[in-house]
């Protein structure tokens, strides 16, 4: 596991199927699916990189291709941006009962105020 990445509580983890654990298991993806569960529309890596903290949109694009990868997000479409982060995603888990479940458990911690 890389340094970055943090494991979810035991009892989170053990609700989720495996790649939903490896897709949550990174504060900067749950962050991501926050961000998209919380909108209707769907988000190019720009328009997440507005609201979710990155160290660039590299980084963010990465993450949004593991939880791509993990089948937590879908790619929908070219948004038409010259900058190369034109696609645009949605999630696939906003109606799955433990993947949100794990979100509200990290969130505080994520946001850095603790459990």
């Amino acid at each position: 596991m890389r340094e970055d990445e943090r494991d979810l509580p035991a009892w989170v983890a053990n609700t989720l199927a495996p790649h939903q654990r490896h897709a949550l298991s990174n504060p900067t993806r749950r962050r991501i699916l926050r961000a998209l569960n919380n909108t209707p529309d769907a988000q190019t890596v720009s328009d997440l990189f507005d609201v979710v903290p990155a160290d660039g949109l590299s980084a963010l694009s990465y993450h949004v291709k593991i939880l791509e990868k993990d089948a937590c997000v879908s790619q929908v479409g070219e948004a038409g941006r010259a900058n190369g982060n034109g696609c645009a995603y949605v999630s696939n888990v906003a109606d799955n009962l433990e993947v949100m479940d794990a979100l509200r458990a990290t969130e505080r911690e994520d946001q850095g105020l603790g459990t």
